[in-house]
């Protein structure tokens, strides 16, 4: 018998994004052991991590009133072992690229329904990559990553393993009935993004920017200190280059887009280990003017 979990409306605004692809790169350390990376090790700490952790070997489906919701029948998730004759000096930047998601991310389609799905490629020099494809309407980032320290504890500990539960409880994000609007709701979770006609096709590209500690230290200490966050501060010095950079006219409005955890903001704060997505889009406006002339950040940071 199998029960049901329902999606709150954070997550089905997130459902039809599909599969996320996580990609991990291990270099073997010179003093790692026979059992690097060991499957049998990995897929018993696997089962161990899925007990509390059920919905992940569940299934999407649509219920009785066509609302997607997981279906926690137990049916499993995909796990693969593959071996590859590259290195990792075959990869001179580690990009997100379709080349790494064909290589080492499982190929999962959405008529599937599974929830999440994991490979473990060994390199010809002896690392390991460890793809993964999770569905967004499960699941953020916060609860991906709780996972994967829960399964590097078993992996670790085995059975002496410390972990958090996870909480599986949605109705706190749930709408009220009957539902209650608040005034500024729509300014906020569906800001008015008016972008200019773009001249001819817009091709997009990921860019990676390495920043190292000294850097991100002077960044912060130009931005007011350490009161302020390396995201409040990084976000701040990107906006500012990204408008002297367009070369915007200084009346014209410039909007920064961006997510936001809402586990810790709520009152009451969410139960620590939330199962589900817990994410808003934010954004703050200024006139270009103001974000480009500023010679400190702790104006736009404000």
């Amino acid at each position: 018998m199998s029960s049901q979990l329902p999606l709150s409306p954070f997550d089905l605004m997130l459902a039809n994004r599909g599969y996320t692809p996580l990609v991990h790169f291990y270099r073997r350390p010179e003093t790692a052991c026979d059992d690097f990376f060991d499957v049998t090790r990995l897929k018993t700490a696997l089962g161990r991590a899925l007990v509390p952790f059920y919905p992940l070997v569940g299934r999407l489906r649509a219920g009785t009133d066509d609302r997607l919701q997981i279906d926690c029948n137990g049916k499993g998730m995909l796990f693969l072992v593959a071996q590859s004759r590259l290195t990792m000096d075959d990869f001179s930047d580690f990009k997100p690229s379709s080349k790494q998601r064909r290589l080492f991310v499982p190929h999962v389609d959405n008529s599937d329904g599974l929830l999440w799905a994991a490979q473990v490629t060994f390199l010809k020099c002896g690392g390991v990559v460890l793809g993964s494809a999770t569905h967004h309407a499960a699941m953020d980032g916060s609860v991906v990553f709780h996972f994967f320290r829960t399964w590097s504890a078993f992996s670790r500990d085995g059975d002496w393993a410390m972990v958090n539960l996870p909480c599986h409880g949605r109705t706190r994000l749930c709408a009220c009935d009957p539902p209650i609007v608040h005034p500024e709701a729509l300014a906020v979770f569906s800001p008015n993004i008016n972008l200019p006609p773009q001249p001819g096709h817009v091709v997009n590209e990921v860019v990676v920017f390495t920043l190292s500690k000294d850097q991100l230290s002077s960044l912060k200490r130009i931005s007011g200190g350490d009161a302020m966050s390396t995201f409040s501060a990084v976000s701040a010095h990107l906006w500012q280059c990204m408008c002297l950079a367009r070369m915007l006219r200084p009346d014209a409005t410039t909007q920064l887009m961006f997510s936001a955890n809402i586990r810790r903001i709520m009152r009451p704060p969410l139960l620590d280990g939330y199962f589900g997505n817990a994410i808003i889009n934010l954004s703050v406006t200024d006139k270009v003017r103001d974000i480009s002339s500023c010679e400190q950040l702790t104006y736009i940071m404000r």
